[in-house]
């Protein structure tokens, strides 16, 4: 079964370029990943959130490349970027 994980981003407008570059390094990065299907990152432009995505072709593999990127996103210093806490969704299953 097929893995989502989705983390909303609420960036200081100022950042938003630098975290978009963070994740566009996490993606490089997870591209080497045994399981990994998509990685991404959605702007929405009215409200300045980011989307950052990522479809797995299972948890096992999800979990297990979670914990290589976790090590290089704690190299980033998102909280100094962003205007409040990020929203991290890791257990989301396909409903249709």
């Amino acid at each position: 079964m097929k893995y989502f994980t989705l983390a909303i981003h609420y960036p200081i407008p100022e950042h938003t370029d630098d975290l978009l570059g963070a994740m566009r390094s996490l993606a490089e990065a997870a591209q080497t990943i045994e399981g990994l299907i998509d990685m991404s990152a959605w702007v929405d432009d009215d409200s300045g959130r980011v989307f950052a995505t990522s479809l797995w072709d299972s948890a096992e593999h999800a979990r297990a490349a979670w914990q290589q990127l976790g090590a290089i996103a704690a190299k980033t210093p998102l909280s100094q970027w962003e205007k409040q806490p990020r929203e991290v969704f890791m257990k989301l299953r396909q409903g249709a």
